[in-house]
């Protein structure tokens, strides 16, 4: 269930990210007519090099999507108990204490968790599968763990 939840979480992100970010590339593109010409197959008759102002505004885009991301990994067990996700399949994290939500520390340990997870090739996450209470190294981490209400 946990990997279901994971999966309906990235197409949440993947839906809102992708607005916040290709909504003004291609309103960019059509403003500069390089999505006309594309649509129509005829090349520029110069490369086109886009502006230091459009460069930064696509940095801000990309950073602000990681802001999204992180916010709604860490806001959502923070202040509801899960994300959108798990809480849809009725999955609910909870501190070793039996604390729901469980508040904005544990949950930003859990995205370190989940970073470092990561970055030992997901062992983290796949210990999910042999630990006793089905914990990953990112609940360990922040003394956590993920129980079905329904």
């Amino acid at each position: 269930m946990r990997l279901l939840a994971y999966f309906i979480d990235s197409l949440i992100l993947g839906i809102v990210n992708g607005v916040i970010v290709t909504v003004p590339v291609l309103a960019w593109l059509w403003e500069e007519g390089l999505l006309q010409a594309a649509m129509s197959g005829v090349a520029p008759a110069q490369p086109v090099q886009p502006e230091p102002l459009y460069i930064a505004a696509f940095v801000i885009l990309v950073l602000l999507s990681i802001a999204v991301s992180v916010f709604y990994v860490i806001g959502g067990p923070a202040k509801k108990g899960g994300t959108l996700g798990k809480r849809m399949l009725g999955l609910r994290i909870y501190t070793a204490d039996g604390v729901t939500p469980i508040g904005w520390g544990p949950s930003f340990l859990r995205f370190i968790g989940y970073i470092v997870s990561g970055l030992i090739f997901y062992i983290g996450f796949i210990m999910i599968a042999f630990t006793e209470r089905k914990r990953g190294l990112h609940d360990m981490i922040a003394g956590t763990y993920v129980v079905r209400e329904r």
